[in-house]
């Protein structure tokens, strides 16, 4: 028997079983010896699909992660556009910082506020760089300047993440150590 591992495991396993009481069967039927031709071809048959189904199992594991990576991979095409969008909204917001009363301000505040809640809704979260360990998975470093080796001591771009994965790096001012 060839093993074919594209077809579905449960035509697999109706094909191992079907012949496996033809070999039986033909094993009685030919008075041979059916304990050992028999049970080889059984241990052979078992492997087989126990093989099958494994190789499917494999198989639904490796389409759960291509959805997901693809899940991911369309949300995060909608969405970065929108984390440079934010970043212009809190520049703009930190130039004013201090000022109340102002009606042109407050609705640019408020913009700010929900294109966060729309990204938050969609599971999108900013993460904290300053202070933090360089993480290369994490943060890019553009440069360094005086400060405890090692250590982000200043964020041009703040980082984000959507669910467990980094949607975008944090631009990063590394500590030299002088």
């Amino acid at each position: 028997m060839t093993q074919d591992t594209t077809t579905n495991p449960e035509e697999n396993t109706e094909s191992v079983l079907e012949e496996l009481s033809n070999i039986e069967e033909q094993s009685q039927t030919e008075g041979t010896n059916p304990t050992t031709t028999a049970d080889d071809e059984v241990a052979r048959l078992r492997d087989a699909l126990a093989r099958a189904q494994a190789d499917y199992q494999n198989l639904l594991m490796r389409v759960e992660r291509d959805k997901a990576d693809m899940a991911f991979y369309l949300s995060s095409k909608i969405l970065t556009p929108l984390l440079t969008q934010v970043d212009t909204l809190e520049r703009a917001v930190r130039l004013k910082d201090g000022v109340e009363g102002d009606a042109f301000v407050d609705g640019v505040r408020a913009l700010q506020g929900n294109i966060i809640k729309y990204l938050e809704s969609q599971g999108v979260r900013a993460f904290e760089s300053i202070g933090s360990e360089v993480d290369p998975d994490r943060h890019d470093v553009m440069t360094d300047m005086p400060g405890e080796a090692g250590k982000i001591v200043q964020e041009f771009e703040k980082g984000y993440t959507l669910g467990e994965r980094v949607l975008r790096h944090a631009k990063v001012v590394v500590g030299s150590g002088n």
